[in-house]
């Protein structure tokens, strides 16, 4: 029997390997197509079992990349679906750019986890990115997509809401 050691996400709990509370790991076709946006979750979404979501990490592949001066602007395609991504760069309180360094840009056609918050941009949904890792691991989005799968069933259908 072949075993294959389960990827951490980029903060997952060491010891039970599911992400942090409020950080939900899914699929872009998911958050593109069954979360709502809602007024009463601050900045945030309703999920398809009413759990507020608010950050959560996709992984895919970079199909669009635009570098500027202010920020990188990703589209990233899983395979269920394409999402805009936005990472800015640092400022300061005058609002420059203090230094383009703090983020690296990720090459097309690299396979990344991406974190961050969602939110609307002219009425669609897009990721507000705070981590961004590439990774190298061919059976990485294998287990990306497992541990989604898991996660699903057995962790996010049976969370409780906690406003009505």
């Amino acid at each position: 029997m072949m075993h294959i050691d389960v990827l951490p996400c980029i903060c997952d709990n060491i010891h039970t390997g599911v992400p942090p509370l409020g950080l939900y790991r899914c699929f872009i076709g998911y958050v593109l197509t069954r979360l709502k946006p809602s007024v009463a979750v601050a900045k945030g979404f309703l999920g398809e079992y009413n759990q507020p979501v608010v950050r959560v990490e996709v992984g895919g592949v970079i199909v669009s990349v635009d570098p500027r001066s202010d920020k990188i602007s990703y589209v990233v395609d899983d395979g269920t679906g394409c999402i805009p991504c936005i990472h800015w760069r640092q400022k300061n309180e005058k609002n420059e750019v203090v230094d383009t360094s703090d983020v690296s840009v990720q090459p097309l056609g690299t396979y990344v986890h991406m974190q961050g918050y969602l939110g609307l941009f002219r009425g669609n949904i897009q990721l507000t990115v705070k981590h961004v890792v590439a990774v190298a691991d061919p059976n990485a989005e294998c287990c990306h997509w497992l541990q989604t799968m898991e996660l699903t069933d057995t962790v996010y259908r049976h969370q409780r809401p906690s406003h009505p």
